[in-house]
């Protein structure tokens, strides 16, 4: 009788294999080392192949490592923001304030100094009777002249209308002291000029009638 080296069943004379469990009967005269060893289970070793997305975060690509240092590298050399721009924007805003201020000073200062002829004019007729004003300035006796786009003006007074030439002096603040010289001029005295703010006046007596020519 033989018995299985494995399983330990009875197996028949002949019988090369085990009844029971199938293993290979080792045969008298057979070497032990020929036969197949007990079976054995050897633990199988599970290697799985990394999934895309391990392996993206732990290794990515080298574009998006590019991507990353270049961004990295921006942060870092990324001057901080300074108050320059504001700096900047202060200065032009009050450059441009200050010279809205001259402008205006500017402007007022010429209409002060340099009044037109004709708002002087305008100014006298409210302080007259409107008839006396009339029979002087309008009319066939033109009193006023004025010329070369408002910058010329000739004034032709006498005795009856010489308190509305003297309100027009007064309005473009002329000085009494050119006024006094305008009064005393004698026709032998010949053509006389003066000056005050920028208007120049050049005068002469004849006839009874007195012109004084106004210029800015």
């Amino acid at each position: 009788m033989m018995y299985c080296h494995k399983c330990g069943a009875q197996s028949a004379p002949g019988q090369r294999f085990c009844p029971q469990c199938g293993t290979k009967l080792i045969l008298s005269g057979e070497p032990a080392q020929s036969q197949t060893s007990p079976e054995t289970k050897t633990p199988s070793v599970v290697v799985s192949a990394p999934s895309a997305e391990s392996s993206y975060s732990s290794n990515p690509p080298t574009q998006s490592n590019s991507n990353w240092q270049i961004q990295a590298a921006q942060s870092v050399s990324r001057p901080a923001p300074t108050k320059s721009g504001t700096s900047t924007t202060v200065v032009v805003t009050v450059a441009v304030i200050v010279a809205a201020i001259i402008v205006y000073i500017g402007v007022g200062l010429w209409t002060t100094r340099y009044r037109s002829f004709q708002s002087a004019i305008n100014a006298c007729e409210t302080q007259f009777d409107s008839d006396d004003w009339d029979s002087n300035v309008g009319g066939e006796y033109n009193m006023f002249n004025i010329g070369d786009n408002g910058r010329t003006l000739t004034i032709t007074a006498n005795s009856y209308n010489y308190a509305i030439a003297q309100c027009v002096y007064d309005e473009l603040n002329m000085p009494n002291s050119i006024q006094t010289k305008i009064d005393h001029t004698r026709p032998i005295d010949g053509t006389q000029t003066d000056k005050w703010n920028g208007i120049t006046a050049t005068w002469t007596y004849s006839d009874d009638e007195l012109t004084v020519i106004l210029e800015h």
